[in-house]
């Protein structure tokens, strides 16, 4: 988030993978997924920056992930 604040970002664009239960898929150091709702990013960002406005999501559901 420091590099948001440095920059005072008003706007997130995320570009990326997503499940097909509309969730942001992330990978972890051993290239397993991790999914988080877009709801929880957003909130997590907004709640540590008083200057982003609009956190938008485009995602792509392509196949299935290692979940753990």
């Amino acid at each position: 988030m420091s590099l948001i604040d440095m920059y005072r970002r008003t706007i997130i664009h995320f570009n990326g993978h997503g499940s097909d239960q509309d969730e942001i898929v992330f990978q972890d150091n051993q290239v397993n997924a991790k999914l988080f709702s877009k709801e929880a990013i957003a909130q997590t960002m907004m709640s540590t920056s008083d200057e982003i406005k609009l956190v938008f999501f485009n995602t792509v559901h392509q196949f299935p992930y290692n979940v753990n």
